[in-house]
């Protein structure tokens, strides 16, 4: 247990070690946007990376940096949440970097089970 602790550590100091805070030329949001359509991210996380499905976390506007580190976590198999297990499998660091970059573009908005902000 403590061997997957450290690996884990490890792999998140790296991630933020190595990732700048922000999309870069390396970053590409629009294949971002087609993988996420090919790994059908939108069944789950909306197709505007605003989720309707109660208990699923919202993508738009999430910071590309806490995305990216998710997925590296899912892909790798140190965040056991069995819905992202396949669409995590086979992506590279770069297909992980250009999907964040995707949904960190993306608008965020509350969810439609929220109530709409009040207005003055």
């Amino acid at each position: 247990m403590q061997r997957r602790v450290d690996w884990a550590a490890a792999v998140m100091a790296a991630a933020f070690c190595l990732s700048p805070l922000g999309p870069t030329a390396a970053q590409d949001a629009r294949h971002g946007a087609a993988l996420a359509e090919e790994r059908s991210c939108v069944a789950c996380h909306g197709p505007s990376g605003v989720s309707a499905v109660p208990l699923m976390p919202s993508l738009a506007g999430q910071q590309a940096d806490y995305v990216t580190l998710q997925m590296i976590l899912f892909r790798e198999g140190l965040r056991q949440v069995p819905a992202m297990a396949e669409p995590a499998r086979g992506l590279t660091d770069r297909n992980i970097e250009d999907i964040a970059a995707y949904f960190a573009g993306l608008p965020s908005a509350p969810k439609p089970d929220r109530g709409r902000p009040t207005r003055r």
